[in-house]
């Protein structure tokens, strides 16, 4: 047997213990921002936000309510503390809802916002919050997918969605 063996599960060991999450850890005052040295996120507090995260980008379109709030209790329990997620997703799910609703009315017109849609999207986005999850939401995956002429069709009345303040 190699002296190095026991030397390397030595070390798997520690790093195990350093890198794994705790779900008791301190939890992050947000907002989150940026530090000074642009090289990481630190917390209100100025302190450092390792993310341990998961990317679930189509959890707004592909699953339920009652299954939303099963995943995200499922990732808190294992201590992750953050997710990615797409607001609109057509790639993989979407863009309709489980619930039968599109993010637009009609279809592809950036500027009629479909409010069921968005009231869901807001519903998983708080129970995150609840569950103590920072959300990186992303705004859209539509491009790829759309052809061409609705893409040039809601461009310009994109801009109006995509600047919308958040609270």
């Amino acid at each position: 047997m190699s002296r190095t063996l026991p030397a390397r599960a030595a070390l798997l060991a520690f790093c195990a213990l350093v890198i794994a999450p705790s779900p008791a850890a301190d939890r992050a005052e947000l907002p989150l921002k940026v530090c000074a040295n642009r090289r990481h996120l630190v917390d209100r507090n100025g302190l450092p936000f390792l993310v341990h995260g998961d990317t679930a980008w189509s959890l707004i379109t592909a699953l339920t309510k009652e299954e939303a709030e099963h995943y995200l209790e499922d990732r808190r329990k294992k201590g992750f503390n953050a997710i990615m997620v797409n607001l609109i997703e057509h790639f993989f799910q979407g863009p309709v809802n489980r619930e039968g609703e599109g993010p637009f009315t009609p279809p592809g017109d950036f500027s009629k916002p479909n409010e069921k849609y968005f009231a869901h999207a807001d519903w998983v986005l708080r129970r995150a919050a609840e569950k103590d999850i920072v959300v990186f939401l992303f705004p859209a995956y539509l491009v790829p997918t759309l052809p061409r002429r609705d893409r040039s069709h809601s461009i310009d009345k994109a801009g109006s969605y995509f600047f919308l303040p958040v609270a």
